[in-house]
């Protein structure tokens, strides 16, 4: 339903179109004067006259310096009608809704009830069950499949290592230091990772002997790599301290292979 403005045909001007809500012009007007009144129905005249109605409250309530408790919802834009719809859990029956409709909607629910309890529009289509259980499933396959990559990337030496080293890990410092003084080695360390790899070490590919040239010094190897070196590396002696005056005297002494005792359980 609409609301024109007629204009001096001689003029070349058209009538001009209007929402009942948007015509100010109307609280001027005799409504049963208008042409085409008397055609609408009663339901349409009623329309018409409650937006007459509210239009009226309103310039009165703003000019006493109150709001109107109704809310004029073709002051709001379309996205807040539309949010106000969602928040209603309400929908509207078209395709390609105009503002109109969203407004229709909305003031015949407040009408009802408010809050979308009483009217609502077209529900929305069921929604598809959510397929949590394949999903889950295909998750856990990936991660496996992952898992599996690793291995294969891993070589032998490495896993073994591992394997080891997570074994040695649930020892206490306590139990690690006294299987490192058993085999002679080192009983200083800054974590409890440090014992652990040593005693690891020492398994594998036996305890580091003392230096051959000195008969002192605690060797020391730096691997090439971390994995495939077989316990052998650079090796060298850091000298040692000399008993009595506690005075340290360097070793010169540097291989590449060193033969390493069995590390005794």
């Amino acid at each position: 339903m609409r609301v024109g403005t007629k204009h001096d045909p001689d003029e070349g001007a058209a009538n001009q179109w209007y929402h009942p809500r948007c015509l100010d012009s109307l609280l001027q007007e005799t409504l049963s004067s208008m042409n085409g009144y008397s055609d609408l129905t009663d339901a349409q005249r009623k329309a018409v006259e409650d937006i007459v109605e509210k239009k009226k409250r309103r310039i009165k309530l703003k000019a006493e310096g109150r709001e109107s408790e109704e809310p004029d919802y073709f002051t709001k834009t379309v996205k807040d009608l539309k949010e106000e719809l969602e928040r209603r859990n309400m929908w509207i029956d078209k395709e390609r809704p105009r503002k109109e409709d969203y407004v229709s909607l909305l003031e015949k629910d407040d009408a009802a009830g408010g809050d979308g309890v009483t009217f609502r529009g077209k529900k929305p289509p069921p929604q598809k069950p959510k397929r949590t259980t394949s999903r889950k499933k295909k998750v856990e396959s990936d991660a496996e499949s992952d898992e599996e990559k690793q291995k294969k990337v891993k070589g032998p030496d490495q896993i073994k290592f591992e394997e080891l080293r997570d074994q040695l890990d649930k020892h206490s410092d306590a139990e690690l230091i006294k299987m490192l003084k058993k085999n002679g080695q080192r009983v200083t360390a800054k974590d409890h990772k440090e014992f652990v790899r040593r005693v690891t070490d020492g398994k594998l590919f036996g305890a580091l002997p003392p230096c051959p040239k000195c008969g002192e010094g605690p060797l020391r190897v730096v691997y090439a790599s971390k994995y495939g070196h077989n316990g052998q590396g650079t090796w060298s002696c850091p000298g040692y301290l000399e008993e009595g005056t506690n005075k340290h005297v360097s070793c010169s002494f540097t291989s590449d292979n060193v033969k390493r005792p069995p590390w005794k359980d």
